[in-house]
């Protein structure tokens, strides 16, 4: 297991199978895909549009397994601690 030290406004993604394995594609283009329009849609931009935008382009129109985002975004963190 990995760690990692996220930064203000950074965005976390979680998601089910159903957004990146699509029958026939690769799975390391659809997930560096999901990935791109991530980074694309930026901080500023609600996570509710960034769900709905990453599920209407990304996932298929008819999935073959059920998809679920989960999205957090770190507002504000508080200076570290010594």
């Amino acid at each position: 297991m990995g760690t990692a030290s996220p930064r203000t406004k950074s965005t976390l993604l979680l998601y089910t199978d159903g957004l990146t394995e699509h029958r026939g594609q690769d799975l390391d283009a659809t997930t560096s895909e999901a990935a791109r329009r991530l980074a694309a849609a930026g901080s500023d931009t609600p996570v509710d549009e960034v769900l709905q935008h990453l599920a209407g382009t990304v996932a298929p129109a008819q999935p073959e397994a059920g998809t679920v985002l989960l999205a957090i975004r770190i507002a504000h963190l508080p200076p570290p601690t010594r």
